[in-house]
């Protein structure tokens, strides 16, 4: 197993990691955003396909669900959709990950590059220090978190912070 392990610290976990969600609408309109949008959701060297389809309900609400075909996952629930001068936001509260994104005037959908990824050398996945990173390594860790991966979120944190608040 490797020594090193790719980190993404960003806002959420996977929706979050979509660079740019291009617009292969079938159907939708500028002004609407109804339809199926399918993006690529980028890690390191994986490359896998999202997609999401979003309808209107009869009150004139969004609504939506999430594919990842690359994973087999089918209709993952999308809890909250906006759709807003062109910005579209979408949360799912099953994969815990939030994107936003502007349409562009191609009607291609571009967002969520605010994102970090770095490699915290001799940690596992879990952000604790570890020799191996193999599961048969997890019961012998006693940290729940290193300090140097804690320093590394804050400081992303703190980041993201003071320029929403400029």
């Amino acid at each position: 197993m490797r020594n090193k392990s790719a980190f993404i610290i960003g806002i959420f976990v996977a929706l979050i990691l979509i660079t740019a969600l291009s617009a292969l609408s079938q159907g939708a309109e500028k002004e609407s955003i109804e339809g199926i949008w399918m993006g690529t959701l980028k890690v390191s060297v994986v490359e896998l396909r999202i997609v999401f389809k979003i309808n209107a309900n009869a009150d004139g609400t969004l609504a939506a669900t999430m594919d990842s075909p690359d994973q087999g996952a089918e209709n993952i629930a999308v809890s909250k959709v906006t759709f807003e001068n062109g910005r579209l936001y979408l949360e799912s509260k099953v994969v815990q990950g939030i994107y936003e994104g502007q349409i562009k005037e191609d009607g291609s959908i571009e967002g969520n590059t605010n994102y970090t990824i770095q490699e915290l050398p001799k940690h596992n996945h879990l952000f604790q220090r570890a020799q191996t990173g193999a599961i048969s390594e997890y019961a012998k860790i006693e940290e729940t978190i290193s300090p140097i991966a804690l320093k590394a979120i804050t400081q992303w944190i703190l980041k993201q912070t003071s320029r929403a608040n400029q």
